[in-house]
């Protein structure tokens, strides 16, 4: 199933799979892209000469479920772009060691924000005081369908993305990142989370929604990019025994290079007996052709 991209929305699937392979494919999904903890390091622009602005601290490695990612991380890619677009200012931004701070800024006109190639509202970035650059990230949350909520009684901004349903979490004191309840990272500055307002540095924008920033200083534009492995495609058709599946919910889609397939009407298709146990965190089922078994957990992602 290699090759899917947004372009093959009429390819054609024949679901010969049984019901351990679907229960595998939705595992690999659950896995492939929990957000991992990036490395203090130093970025710098294509001339090399911006320092960086944020950074994200390791925490324990072993705790993440997916691979480091490349140097092109959106980490190293938004801190880059941070610096460039400081690159004409005397000074760099002050080092801030408290992780959310109440900050004074004014609307940064001049720059732009665009999102996959499409340019969003003005007004979206807000230059501070101390010379850091902040975002508005509201509208960019709205155009990735993505949800977020403010708990001031356990200072917690909970970030919930909608192409890999990650949950993620910032605890506004410490700056502590949490990946489905799990530490994975450390912002030491982000910005200010608020009642009455939300601005987020470029890195800690990027690593939330899963994009990879960059700024162009003869636009003086800032462009996000869903990072590849999040974007979604849909419209594919599925066969079983060559008989059309027809009116399916939820419909097959691409996650990246990750095909999701929904388990239940391909595995009834085939005979096979499908039961949901333990208040909706186990999935059993039983195969027509040999009686087996098999049962996936979907909190752990194991199959037994």
């Amino acid at each position: 199933m290699r090759g899917l991209e947004k372009t093959n929305k009429n390819s054609q699937i024949k679901a010969y799979l049984s019901a351990f392979v679907l229960a595998m494919v939705f595992v690999a999904h659950m896995l492939c892209f929990t957000p991992a903890a990036w490395a203090d390091n130093k970025a710098s622009t294509e001339n090399e000469a911006a320092p960086v602005a944020t950074t994200i601290a390791t925490v324990k490695q072993a705790e993440l479920a997916a691979p480091k990612p490349p140097a092109s991380s959106a980490a190293n890619n938004a801190a880059a772009a941070e610096g460039s677009a400081l690159e004409d200012k005397d000074k760099n931004p002050e080092v801030v060691k408290k992780a959310n701070v109440t900050l004074s800024t004014e609307v940064e006109h001049s720059i732009s924000v665009k999102l996959d190639g499409r340019e969003l509202q003005s007004g979206l970035v807000h230059r501070s005081d101390k010379n850091g650059l902040y975002f508005d990230p509201i509208p960019l949350f709205e155009a990735l369908d993505n949800t977020f909520v403010y708990n001031a009684d356990e200072n917690l901004f909970s970030f919930k993305r909608s192409q890999d349903n990650a949950d993620l979490a910032i605890h506004m004191i410490s700056g502590v990142v949490l990946a489905n309840g799990k530490p994975v990272g450390k912002l030491p500055h982000f910005g200010e989370i608020s009642e009455s307002r939300i601005l987020l540095t470029a890195n800690a924008l990027a690593f939330l929604t899963g994009t990879n920033a960059s700024y162009d200083k003869d636009s003086r534009t800032f462009e996000f990019k869903l990072d590849p492995r999040l974007k979604i495609a849909t419209g594919f058709d599925i066969f079983v025994e060559d008989v059309p599946l027809q009116d399916l919910n939820p419909e097959p889609r691409s996650v990246g290079s990750v095909l999701i397939l929904p388990l239940l009407p391909i595995a009834e298709a085939l005979g096979h007996d499908v039961t949901v146990t333990d208040g909706g965190t186990s999935v059993t089922v039983r195969r027509a052709q040999d009686s087996a078994i098999f049962t996936l957990n979907l909190d752990t992602g194991l199959v037994s």
